[in-house]
């Protein structure tokens, strides 16, 4: 059965404990964004219904439906609209699609074998010319870098922390909910070295805390301490740390946009793109693919407690995410629209 979607816009995203959640909190945003254009749908594929459903519905709205199969949308007509997808996986060239009349993608890595267009893609001019076609690019620069409602809401109060402060250094963890081997070697390495210069507070989500306490073997470290935290808006738990370790995915966007201090851990080709763009604005360091010897982590670090290189960081990193992604996007596709 084919079912009916009437409406201006709908949003698709996947999102879960394996894919994670950084496309439902970019469509979430944009929704919020775009809530007075005609009526509103959000479809979110969950990759584990069971353990992610609630997390997913603490990020959306009331209108949005969960599902587990894309086989879902292949039977569903948005009517007369506008499709958004985020997604690292869904195939819009699969699904049928015909009264679509524009499907705006939001990642470089959706799979969109006939339709790819790069004629809106990084910032670059639409021609006067330009029609817009089925599967349109918008690829998430730092120009189009979205961030939640209540990050950029954070924003506003977000101010570099100096170390002149009392108490342990607190480095937090925005490692995604299954990290890297790769990941880990960085916390360590980088926790060792921050050890040797007092005490350390490591604040991290409640699995991923669990994992630092064996990793370190924090029973033998009198002068580390370890935090968990819930995962659902995190920030407000984290935005006074003096650093933040995350792969370079949303979490990155979002500790950018906060003007946190912060090292990004790519963990594929995509990210590592995205991250040599946000070095050469000097937004952030980074813990490449093929890893720091002794002497550069010690480097690294140095540079993190110098109150100087945490000012620029902080001014660079609000800078090079402003938080304006979603107007962006919201108003470029409106511009195809009409």
């Amino acid at each position: 059965m084919t079912i009916n979607i009437a409406g201006s816009s709908t949003y698709i995203s996947e999102a879960g404990k394996v894919t994670g959640f950084g496309h439902l909190s970019r469509v979430s945003a944009l929704i919020d964004i775009s809530s007075n254009v005609g009526t509103l749908k959000s479809w979110c594929v969950l990759d584990d219904m069971k353990l992610s459903y609630k997390r997913a519905q603490e990020m959306t709205s009331k209108t949005t439906e969960f599902v587990t199969c894309l086989g879902v949308l292949e039977n569903t007509n948005f009517r007369h609209g506008i499709a958004y997808v985020d997604g690292a996986r869904i195939d819009i060239d699969a699904l049928h699609w015909k009264d679509v009349e524009i499907c705006v993608v939001m990642s470089p890595l959706v799979r969109i074998p006939r339709f790819r267009s790069a004629s809106f893609f990084r910032g670059r001019t639409l021609p006067t010319t330009w029609k817009h076609k089925k599967g349109d690019v918008i690829g998430l620069g730092r120009e189009y870098a979205v961030v939640p409602t209540y990050v950029s809401e954070l924003r506003k109060q977000a101010h570099p922390k100096k170390l002149t402060h009392e108490g342990p250094f607190v480095l937090s963890l925005m490692l995604g909910e299954h990290p890297s081997e790769k990941a880990w070697t960085t916390v360590k390495n980088i926790s060792d070295e921050l050890l040797k210069f007092g005490n350390l507070e490591i604040r991290a989500p409640e699995g991923v805390a669990t994992v630092v306490k064996h990793l370190l073997k924090m029973e033998t470290i009198d002068r580390l301490k370890i935090v968990s935290f819930q995962t659902s808006h995190s920030w407000n738990e984290i935005s006074s740390s003096d650093l933040v370790v995350a792969t370079a995915g949303q979490s990155l966007v979002e500790s950018l946009c906060l003007g946190m201090p912060t090292i990004a851990i790519p963990t594929h080709e995509v990210h590592a793109a995205f991250v040599r763009e946000l070095l050469d604005f000097g937004a952030c360091l980074e813990y490449p693919i093929g890893g720091l010897s002794s002497t550069q982590t010690m480097r690294l670090v140095h540079r993190i407690l110098s109150d100087d290189d945490r000012c620029d960081l902080a001014q660079k990193a609000q800078a090079a995410i402003d938080g304006q992604g979603a107007y962006r996007i919201h108003e470029a596709i409106q511009q195809m629209a009409f």
